[in-house]
């Protein structure tokens, strides 16, 4: 189990950015945040692998995913 707290403190950030896509209702701010949170989540998922954290590395490719499906339907 890893144990860096920036580690834990990367997750957050993700997890933040990640919900602020899903609220957001304009098409052209959700872009700029889809863009930002990817960058983020791009970082947290080389962590998780680093850290051996399958859960995480799960989940952040699930939320990158939906991230797509968002876009494309914009």
């Amino acid at each position: 189990m890893p144990a860096d707290s920036s580690y834990f403190m990367g997750n957050l950030d993700w997890i933040k950015l990640y919900r602020a896509v899903l609220k957001e209702s304009d098409p052209q701010k959700r872009l700029a945040q889809i863009e930002e949170a990817e960058r983020v989540m791009k970082q947290a998922l080389r962590s998780a692998v680093e850290e051996g954290d399958s859960d995480q590395r799960h989940s952040i490719s699930e939320a990158l995913h939906h991230l797509e499906t968002i876009r494309r339907g914009e």
